[in-house]
């Protein structure tokens, strides 16, 4: 069902962002204008008109994060995945950035999950990678094991490989 999907779906592979921050970069790689505010082309907008679902499958931090921040960024569904242990940090704000859960696959198969349950459905689903935004947080051991999976050489005295291994 993934490879039908993929055959026919639209494919974005030339996507430039104006800024590096998620709010500022949002208006940009959702519609293509540099406003604060969604753009008339918003892909949100258009699934909207089209009469399409919109869905979003996100880490938890990043969606309180856009949910306060960015409140017109806003899907008919969500499934957010968790991405730390709310029941032993809770002292620990956790709020866009801080989270230590790897949600990458969760993510994906969340992704594909909802796919298989709206078959025949026209639809906008956007799938939120947050791990290469927390790279510094995740799970040192987490982080390691993909370093060593793509061949990633850990450098202690610089941290990039951590992020390039979040990446990969």
């Amino acid at each position: 069902a993934a490879g039908a999907f993929g055959d026919e779906a639209l494919r974005f592979t030339r996507a430039y962002s104006g800024a590096s921050d998620t709010i500022t970069a949002l208006p940009v790689l959702t519609g293509g204008c540099f406003a604060p505010t969604p753009c008339p082309a918003d892909l949100l907008g258009v699934a909207r008109r089209a009469k399409m679902r919109s869905e979003l499958v996100i880490a938890r931090s990043a969606q309180q994060f856009l949910a306060k921040l960015a409140p017109d960024f806003r899907f008919d569904g969500v499934s957010d995945i968790p991405d730390w242990n709310e029941a032993s940090a809770r002292d620990k704000e956790v709020w866009g950035y801080g989270a230590d859960k790897p949600t990458a696959m969760a993510v994906s198969e969340r992704a594909l999950g909802w796919i298989d349950e709206h078959p025949g459905e026209r639809f906008l689903l956007w799938n939120f990678h947050f791990d290469v935004h927390n790279w510094a947080q995740l799970d040192e051991g987490y982080v390691s094991e993909l370093a060593a999976e793509r061949g990633i050489v850990r450098d202690p005295a610089d941290k990039i490989w951590r992020y390039q291994a979040a990446a990969a």
